[in-house]
């Protein structure tokens, strides 16, 4: 795989949170791993889903525009967490 890829996973869906960890851990390309606090596999829950949407948008966008040196949607080791509604 060589296009860059987002993981985004529900903080209330654990099982998928491993699988992903397990993919992640695996992947050789640009990517990102998120952890979305209190959406569960659906992201159902009020206002999840639209968090969903702007951190993917977010992510491609700056994917493919540097700022300075440093890419924002670059490799990282473990993933991260969001807080909610945390997007600049």
């Amino acid at each position: 795989m060589r296009a860059p890829t987002l993981l985004i996973v529900g903080g209330d869906d654990t099982p998928v949170i491993a699988l992903n960890r397990k993919a992640f851990a695996q992947m050789r390309c640009t990517k990102d791993f998120v952890i979305v606090p209190g959406a569960t596999h659906l992201f159902e829950e009020p206002g999840t889903l639209e968090d969903v949407m702007e951190l993917a948008r977010m992510c491609y966008s700056s994917s493919f525009q540097e700022r300075g040196k440093q890419r924002l949607f670059g490799s990282r080791a473990g993933g991260r967490q969001l807080a909610a509604r945390s997007f600049t």
